[in-house]
């Protein structure tokens, strides 16, 4: 009987080991979409240069966005929905392929990495998202957000 029960947990524990640790919320491992990485923040200005939001957009699975849309809201904490209101929206950009060729690619990250400059006054050291919406070829939309914040030098 100790045998029987010894297998079982056995592959209880593979089982659970083998699950997906990128949206543990839902439990679903995704195949298709983009992910907004941890690396994704603000940077001060550059002599001469508005501040900017660098973001590193990872394409799941065999997806390929041909457009990408990017909006940056308030933080409303302790809420359903946490978007406040929004405080930009940038014009669509289309990434390209993810070939070495790309300037926007990163081969290490296998990442998107988009560069927005920021218009205008933003709050400082306040908390922010930002969220992609990636246009497929098929029609499909995919988004992702995450949680940046501002820093106080802008």
């Amino acid at each position: 009987m100790s045998c029987k029960w010894g297998v079982v947990l056995s592959l209880a524990a593979a089982v659970l080991a083998t699950g997906c640790r990128s949206q543990p919320s839902t439990g679903r491992c995704p195949s298709h979409g983009v992910r907004l990485l941890a690396l994704t923040g603000t940077e001060s200005a550059a002599a001469g240069q508005p501040p900017l939001v660098r973001a590193f957009v990872r394409p799941l699975g065999t997806a390929q966005a041909a457009t990408c849309r990017f909006e940056l809201y308030e933080f409303v904490p302790y809420n359903a929905n946490p978007r406040g209101k929004r405080l930009m929206l940038w014009p669509q950009i289309e990434p390209g392929p993810p070939l070495p060729e790309n300037p926007n690619w990163q081969p290490p990250l296998e990442a998107y990495e988009i560069t927005l400059p920021l218009q205008g006054t933003l709050p400082t050291d306040k908390h922010l998202l930002l969220e992609v919406t990636a246009l497929m070829p098929d029609g499909s939309r995919y988004s992702d957000t995450v949680e940046i914040k501002t820093i106080a030098d802008f």
